[in-house]
C-alpha cells in the first residue's frame, strides 16, 4: 500500500506530479525522494501559511520559477526568495553551534523551525520553551538527516581507523534517511536461478 501511495511521487520528468491544494506552491525535485525534502515539505505544511500548499515535483527551471517555495532543487539558497537548496558548490551553511552542513530539511528548520515549534506549543516564538525545543529538535533529529543526505558519518572515519575498529556486520542502513529511501518504488529486475 505504501509503495502504491508513493509510486506517483517518483514519476519521470515527463510526468510531473502535482498534489493540489489552495495554498502556495512548493517545488522539489522529481525522481527518487529523500528524507530531507520529505521532511522539509512536511515541516512547511505545519505552518498556517503552508497548510494547504500544493506540491510539484520537477527539475524544470521554468516550473520551479512559478513556485512560492522551492526545496532541494534549483541550485539556490536564498531565504528571502524562499529557495532552500544545498547542492551548489561552496555551500557550507550549518546550524548555529553545530558542525554539520545543512540539507534542505536543515535549511527549512533553520528559517522556520521556531515558528513550527511555537505553532505546535501555542507559545510565542521568542519563548524559552520554544528556543529549547528548537535547539534540541535540531541536535537530536534534523541534524542526523542533514548528515545522512550530505554523506557525513556519525563517526569520524579517521578516528575509527586510528582506534583499529571495524564493523563486525552490516547494519543494513537502519537510519531514518535510508528507511525513507526504501519507500521509493523499485524497478522490477529479472533474476536468474
Amino acid at each position: 500500500m505504501l509503495r502504491r501511495l508513493f509510486t506517483t511521487m517518483a514519476e519521470s520528468a515527463s510526468k510531473r506530479v502535482k498534489t493540489t491544494g489552495n495554498g502556495p506552491l512548493i517545488g522539489t525535485h522529481n525522481g527518487h525522494f529523500h528524507a530531507d525534502e520529505a521532511l522539509a515539505v512536511h515541516m512547511l505544511r505545519r505552518l498556517p501559511a503552508y497548510r494547504d500548499a500544493s506540491l510539484v515535483r520537477t527539475r524544470d527551471p521554468a516550473v520551479l520559477a512559478t513556485c512560492h517555495t522551492v526545496v532541494d532543487v534549483g541550485g539556490e539558497y536564498d531565504a528571502e526568495k524562499r529557495r532552500f537548496d544545498h547542492h551548489q558548490r561552496g555551500f557550507t551553511t550549518t546550524f548555529p553551534g553545530r558542525p554539520t552542513k545543512l540539507s534542505s530539511a536543515g535549511l527549512v528548520f533553520l528559517h522556520f523551525g521556531r515558528a513550527i515549534v511555537a505553532e505546535r506549543l501555542g507559545q510565542p516564538e521568542d519563548s524559552a520553551d520554544v528556543e529549547l525545543i528548537y535547539e534540541k529538535l535540531y541536535e537530536n533529529f534534523v541534524e542526523a538527516l542533514d548528515a545522512h543526505d550530505n554523506g557525513i558519518s556519525v563517526f569520524d572515519p579517521a578516528g575509527i581507523a586510528a582506534a583499529g575498529l571495524e564493523k563486525r556486520f552490516s547494519d543494513g542502513a537502519f537510519g531514518l534517511g535510508a528507511m525513507v529511501g526504501r519507500l521509493n518504488p523499485q524497478v522490477e529486475r529479472p533474476y536468474a536461478i
